[in-house]
C-alpha cells in the first residue's frame, strides 16, 4: 500500500496526518495540522491549516481554507480557492471558481 508520495519541491508540515494512498504534486504546500487521505493533490496547491481531504481530487494552484472540508469524491478544477471553514461532500467545482458556502451532491459552475 502506497502511503504517500511526494514530489520532491512540495511542502509538508511536521505535524500533518497524511496517507494512506495520497499523492502530492510539485511545489503543493500542506500546511501544519492537516489530514489528507485516498486523494490527489495537485500542482501549486495550498491547504491550509488544520484541513482535512478524503478520497478526493484537487486541481493545480486551488487553495482550502483553514478548517475546511473536502470528501466524498470531490474533484476541483484548476485555481478553485474554497474559503475557510467550507465543506464540499461529494461536489464538482469547475476551474476559477471561488467557493464561500457548504456544498453537498452538487456541481458548481460559478
Amino acid at each position: 500500500m502506497i502511503k504517500l508520495k511526494k514530489h520532491p519541491t512540495a511542502k509538508v508540515a511536521e505535524n500533518c496526518l497524511i496517507g494512506p494512498n495520497v499523492i502530492i504534486g510539485p511545489e503543493a504546500v500542506i500546511k501544519s495540522g492537516s489530514r489528507i487521505k485516498n486523494s490527489v493533490i495537485l500542482d501549486k496547491v495550498v491547504v491550509n491549516d488544520c484541513a482535512f481531504i478524503d478520497n478526493s481530487i484537487i486541481g493545480w494552484r486551488s487553495q482550502i481554507g483553514k478548517w475546511g472540508r473536502i470528501e466524498n469524491l470531490s474533484i476541483l478544477g484548476e485555481e478553485v480557492n474554497v474559503n475557510p471553514e467550507i465543506s464540499l461532500i461529494n461536489a464538482i467545482v469547475l476551474p476559477n471558481v471561488p467557493v464561500k458556502v457548504n456544498v453537498r451532491d452538487s456541481i458548481i459552475m460559478y
